[in-house]
């Protein structure tokens, strides 16, 4: 995956339901057909689920889905973010870790979407470098590993790259765990960063 590049001289970070905005106002929208953008998101997109063991008496509850619910979005994020962080093609996705008992005190390292036909995800900030000044970036805050809010203890990570295919396994310094399908309706909490508006409808 290309490194992405973050200009100097951005506004501060800002976490939080009004995220929606921030990402509004340093995203550079340009108008472009959805049509066919929806259609390949609907025919991909699963929603993945599997159970990374960390200790005997400790494990993870792995959530992998796209970052967005409604295909409209989603459609418009992986275009906006590919153009404003110079990514190659593929859309944003959500990994959520959620702990049975107590959570890891630092978010883990080398983390890594598989399937049979190679890596497929990873972390939308991968290998990133901040040139002078960019470490304020609001995006750059808002794609940074975040601790759950809540009851569950946990992260939250934003990755980027391609749908999965079949054979599906994650990978990072806590272990390596099988992905399987699970029904949309399987839902769980809200994301910590994930737009609770559209970034086109906080435009208008």
């Amino acid at each position: 995956m290309n490194k992405p590049s973050f200009p100097s001289g951005a506004g501060g970070v800002w976490f939080g339901p009004a995220l929606a905005v921030l990402v509004a106002a340093v995203l550079i929208w340009k108008p472009f057909s959805a049509g066919q953008e929806e259609e390949e998101l609907l025919a991909a997109g699963p929603h993945l689920a599997g159970t990374l063991e960390l200790s005997p008496s400790g494990r993870l509850m792995v959530h992998l889905d796209p970052l967005n619910v409604d295909p409209r979005r989603q459609a418009f994020d992986k275009v906006a973010l590919s153009r404003r962080l110079e990514l190659t093609k593929g859309e944003p996705w959500r990994l959520r870790l959620e702990a049975e008992g107590e959570a890891p005190g630092s978010a883990p390292r080398d983390v890594q979407v598989l399937d049979s036909a190679g890596t497929c995800l990873a972390p939308i900030l991968e290998g990133a470098t901040p040139s002078a000044g960019a470490v304020k970036d609001p995006l750059f805050g808002i794609f940074q590993p975040h601790e759950l809010t809540g009851d569950v203890p946990g992260w939250e990570l934003v990755l980027w790259g391609r749908p999965p295919g079949p054979g599906v396994r994650l990978e990072c310094s806590w272990g390596s765990t099988d992905l399987v399908e699970r029904s949309a309706e399987e839902d769980h909490a809200d994301s910590v960063v994930h737009p609770t508006q559209s970034v086109a409808e906080s435009r208008k």
